[in-house]
């Protein structure tokens, strides 16, 4: 296994360049190519931190509830408006109302159940009376309000009665949910399921490119300043299966084997090349700019088929490379 002081020095290294700092040559002349070095590096690190793949399932949980909070049927009805209790009938259930009145004693009553020897007592239906009115509404308490000669205010939503104990019609006190905020809130979370699906999607792709992605640039015949080679992909079960970026390594080669070894920290780690079965020339986006690549897939010294992205800073280079590695058997 790789030292986790040193995996965290090259890390740093394939995220960041050398010590840390982004190199000079990051920009290059071409908007495209920084934005495309931007998403490797970005989904890169995505790849390697622990918490971020967590925040992200969090996210992904978080934005998938989030639409059952929608109430589309409802927002014609969450607003609140006076009335008096003459105006109240059937057509007014569901409706959030602000009414007014006085208690009328004489009608106010307790829900009881009588269960033979035990007789259970509930909430009260409290009758009151908006002024000039003879119509009453009930409205459900907990307890009934103290005697007073001025009418009180209460706000709820009209509900149907049901069961012999209930009235036809009565106020349940409570305020109406803000059906606005549920609204946009689902909408933001269907936008973010949507944008996580996107970023899944997009991390699967550049991880099955070894975070190395297709340059739409040429590679120029020299790259100022870039490792003579770099390694792109897994490094095998030897090393837990980490996955490096931008690593500058050197190449060795003898007659029954190939080999890339770390260039800094020297000797973190080697891959061995067995035997070439394949190998895709292009051009990959880096760091320095559009650089030669070639995505070779190869048997290593267990004979385990493997895959992996080797940079180059001259295209005369690489094809030394895999021309000394088609011959290795």
């Amino acid at each position: 296994m790789i030292p986790s002081t040193l995996y965290s020095d090259f890390y740093m290294d394939a995220v960041f360049g050398e010590k840390g700092q982004i190199p000079r040559t990051l920009v290059g002349r071409n908007v495209l190519i920084r934005m495309l070095d931007l998403i490797s590096r970005l989904c890169f690190a995505l790849h390697e931190s622990r918490r971020a793949k967590i925040g992200l399932s969090l996210l992904l949980v978080m934005a998938i509830f989030s639409p059952v909070l929608a109430r589309p049927d409802r927002l014609a009805n969450d607003s609140v408006r006076e009335a008096r209790t003459s105006d109240i009938s059937i057509s007014s259930a569901g409706s959030w109302l602000r009414v007014s009145g006085r208690v009328v004693p004489s009608q106010t009553y307790q829900n009881k159940a009588d269960l033979g020897m035990i007789e259970l007592h509930s909430n009260y239906y409290v009758a009151i009376q908006s002024e000039g009115v003879a119509d009453t509404l009930f409205v459900l308490m907990d307890a009934p309000p103290t005697p007073s000669a001025e009418p009180f205010t209460t706000t709820g939503q009209i509900v149907l009665g049901s069961g012999l104990q209930q009235p036809a019609l009565y106020l349940d006190p409570g305020m109406p949910p803000n059906v606005v905020l549920a609204n946009v809130i689902a909408r933001v979370g269907s936008a973010m399921i949507v944008l996580l699906l996107g970023l899944v999607v997009l991390m699967v792709f550049v991880q099955r490119s070894d975070f190395a992605i297709d340059s739409p640039i040429d590679a120029p015949k020299h790259v100022v300043g870039a490792p003579r080679f770099s390694w792109y992909g897994d490094l095998g079960r030897q090393y837990g299966e980490v996955t490096v970026r931008n690593m500058a390594c050197t190449f060795n080669a003898t007659v029954h084997e190939a080999r890339f070894d770390c260039t800094y920290p020297k000797d973190l780690w080697n891959v061995c090349v067995r035997r070439l079965r394949s190998a895709q020339v292009g051009s990959v986006v880096t760091g320095y700019g559009p650089m030669p690549s070639a995505r070779i897939t190869f048997e290593d010294e267990r004979g385990l088929a493997r895959r992996a992205t080797l940079v180059a800073n001259t295209r005369a280079d690489l094809d030394m490379v895999l021309k000394v590695m088609s011959v290795v058997q």
